[in-house]
C-alpha cells in the first residue's frame, strides 16, 4: 500500500453510506489485532459459526446470533488491560499462549504463568499449581475475563444488536462441564449460538500452530468437557474449510459485505455514534488516559469550526480523529505509555489505516488518520511524507492530538498546562513540522485555558460516586482511591458497590465504558 494521493489544501470525504455491519467488521479486526490472531479470524470463525448452525438445522436467527458470536466474541478484551499487564506484561503475546494450552489444568497453567511476569507479579511467583500466588493470580485473571464478558455485551447494545446477541457474549467464558465464568452455566443452559462459536474459534486458534489432525485430536479431548459434544461432532467435518489459508480480503467479502444483505445504513448521527464505540473500545486499553479519543476529536472538530470547513470535512475530521488510535489494537498495553516513539508504536497509523480500508465509507478516515503523525517537514512517520502530501484533515488532526497529549500525564511524563503546551506547538509550527495555520485553529479551539467539563449528574449518582468512578476508571484500587479521596476503603467500597447497582454492571469494565460513553472521563490534566 502506497502513499495515499491527498492534495494539501482539498480534502475527499467519501459520499459512501457505511454499514453497521462494516463497523462490526472493524471491531472484529480490530479485536484480532488485540488477540494476536491473524487479521480476519474472526470474519471467519463468523462466517464457519453460521454455517454450523444451519449444518444443525437451526433457524435464521439463531445463525445470526451464532455469525455475530463468532465476530464479536472476544471484544470485550481490552477492558482491564491494565490488570493483564501488570500481572503478566505484553498481554498480546499472553492471549496467543493462552490459546495452546487447556486453561482449566492447573498444571498448563501453572507452567504458563511461570513464563510471563509483569510489574504487579513481585511476590507472586507460584511454586505449584493451587499455592496461595497461583490462587491469587488466577483471581484477577479470573475478574478479567468477567469483566471482557460484561464489556463484550455493553458494546453489542451500544452497536444496536439484539438482546439475544448481547446475552450471548455474557456468557462467551463459559464452559459445557460448568468450570467457566462468569455464571458458571453447564450444558444447555448455554447458548446454543455460544457453544458453536466457542468451538470454531478454538479450532482455528489451534489451527495456527497445529496440524488438522492433532487439531481434531484436541478437540475431540475437550468434547465433554469445555465442549458440548454434539457441536464437536458437527465441526470437525469442517475442519479442513475452517484451517485453510484464507486471504482477509476474501473474508472481508464473505463475512461483511454477503452478510447480513439487509443490514442498516447508519445516518450521520448513527456514524458517529459507531465511531465513538471504536474510540472506547480503544481507549477502554490504558485506562490512564481513558477519553483521550474523545477529546482529540471535539477539540479537531472545534478547530475545524474556527477553520470554516464544510460540515462534511468536519465530520471527516471529527470521525478520524475518535479512530485515530485504533491501530493501537496491535501494540501491546506497555507501549503506549512507555515507549510511544518505539518502531512497533510507530506503526498505529498504519494499523488503523489497514482497519478501515475495506469499507468504501470509511477508507477516507483511514487516509487522514494514517497521516496523522506525519509532519510538514518529513520528521513524521510512518511514511514521513512532506507538506505537499498532508490534507488539511491530517494537519487539523496532528495538531489537535499534539496538543490533547501534551496536556495529559503520560506516564512518568506529567501533563503541561494548556498555555506551555501552546507555546510547544507554536514553536513546532515555527520549525516547520506542524502546519501554524492548523495550530492557530486548534489553540483558538481550545481557548488557551484548558477546557474542563461541567460534572452533572448522571444515572442518580451523587457528586462523589462520580469521583469514585473516574478514579475506578482509571484503574485505582480500593486502598488508592480512599487516600486520595481521604475515605476509608470501606465507604469507597460502599460506593463502588452503589455505582454497579445504578449503573447496572457488575465489573470495572462495564462502568468505565459508561464513563466513556457519558463524557465523565478525560485524561489527567496539568
Amino acid at each position: 500500500m502506497g502513499p495515499p494521493n491527498s492534495n494539501a489544501g482539498t480534502m475527499t470525504a467519501s459520499a459512501a453510506r457505511v454499514r453497521r455491519n462494516e463497523i462490526i467488521g472493524v471491531l472484529s479486526l480490530a479485536v484480532d489485532f488485540a488477540i494476536g490472531q491473524a487479521v480476519g479470524y474472526g470474519l471467519r470463525s463468523a462466517v464457519a459459526s453460521m454455517a454450523v448452525a444451519r449444518d444443525l438445522g437451526c433457524d435464521e436467527a439463531i445463525a445470526a446470533e451464532s455469525y455475530y458470536q463468532g465476530l464479536l466474541q472476544a471484544s470485550g478484551c481490552n477492558a482491564e488491560t491494565d490488570v493483564l499487564n501488570a500481572l503478566f506484561g505484553d498481554e498480546i503475546l499472553l492471549r496467543q499462549d493462552v490459546a495452546r494450552i487447556e486453561r482449566a489444568d492447573p498444571s498448563q497453567m501453572l507452567t504458563l504463568l511461570m513464563t510471563h511476569v509483569g510489574s504487579g507479579r513481585e511476590g507472586l511467583t507460584p511454586q505449584s499449581a493451587g499455592d496461595e500466588a497461583f490462587r491469587t493470580i488466577m483471581g484477577a485473571a479470573n475478574r478479567v475475563f468477567h469483566s471482557h464478558c460484561e464489556t463484550a455485551s455493553k458494546l453489542a447494545e451500544r452497536l444496536g444488536l439484539s438482546k439475544a446477541v448481547q446475552r450471548n457474549l455474557g456468557q462467551t467464558h463459559e464452559r459445557w462441564d460448568g468450570a467457566g465464568i462468569p455464571e458458571g452455566l453447564s450444558g444447555e443452559a448455554i447458548g446454543l449460538p455460544v457453544r458453536i462459536a466457542t468451538v470454531v474459534h478454538h479450532c482455528i486458534r489451534l489451527g495456527g500452530f497445529l496440524a488438522a489432525e492433532q487439531v481434531a485430536e484436541r478437540v475431540r479431548s475437550r468434547s465433554g468437557a469445555a465442549y458440548d459434544p454434539a457441536i464437536v461432532d458437527a465441526v470437525l467435518p469442517r475442519i479442513g474449510e475452517l484451517l485453510a489459508d484464507a486471504d482477509d480480503g476474501a473474508a472481508w467479502e464473505k463475512a461483511i459485505c454477503d452478510f447480513p444483505p439487509d443490514d442498516i445504513s447508519l445516518s450521520d448521527a448513527e456514524l458517529d455514534a459507531a465511531c465513538e464505540v471504536l474510540a472506547d473500545f480503544i481507549d477502554l486499553k490504558s485506562p490512564a488516559i481513558a477519553g483521550h479519543s474523545r477529546a482529540v476529536s471535539a477539540l479537531a472538530d472545534a478547530a475545524a469550526k474556527v477553520a470554516k470547513l464544510s460540515e462534511q470535512d468536519r465530520a471527516l475530521v471529527r470521525r478520524a480523529a475518535l479512530l485515530h488510535d485504533l491501530g493501537y489494537a496491535a501494540i501491546p498495553g506497555p507501549q503506549r505509555l512507555k515507549q510511544a516513539g518505539s518502531e512497533q508504536a510507530r506503526l498505529h497509523p498504519y494499523y488503523a489505516e489497514r482497519l478501515l480500508h475495506r469499507a468504501p465509507g470509511l477508507a477516507p478516515i483511514g487516509v487522514v488518520i494514517a497521516q496523522h503523525h506525519e509532519r510538514l517537514d518529513g520528521s513524521g512517520f510512518h511514511r514521513a511524507c512532506r507538506g505537499p502530501d498532508l490534507s488539511k484533515a491530517s494537519r487539523l488532526l496532528a495538531a489537535a492530538d499534539t496538543y490533547e497529549t501534551l496536556t495529559e500525564n503520560r506516564g512518568k511524563r506529567e501533563a503541561l498546562s494548556p498555555q506551555k503546551a501552546a507555546l510547544a506547538l507554536r514553536e513546532e509550527a515555527r520549525r516547520g513540522a506542524l502546519c501554524g495555520d492548523a495550530v492557530a485553529a486548534v489553540l483558538e479551539a481550545a481557548g488557551l485555558g484548558g477546557r474542563s467539563k461541567k460534572v452533572t449528574h448522571i444515572a442518580g449518582l451523587t457528586a462523589r460516586e462520580i469521583e469514585v468512578l473516574q478514579a475506578l476508571a482509571r484503574g485505582g484500587a480500593t486502598k488508592d482511591i480512599a487516600s486520595d479521596l481521604e475515605l476509608s476503603p470501606k465507604t469507597v467500597d460502599n460506593h463502588i458497590q452503589s455505582i454497579y447497582a445504578k449503573l447496572g454492571v457488575k465489573t470495572r469494565g462495564g462502568a468505565t465504558l459508561f464513563a466513556l460513553e457519558r463524557g465523565l472521563l478525560q485524561p489527567g490534566k496539568a
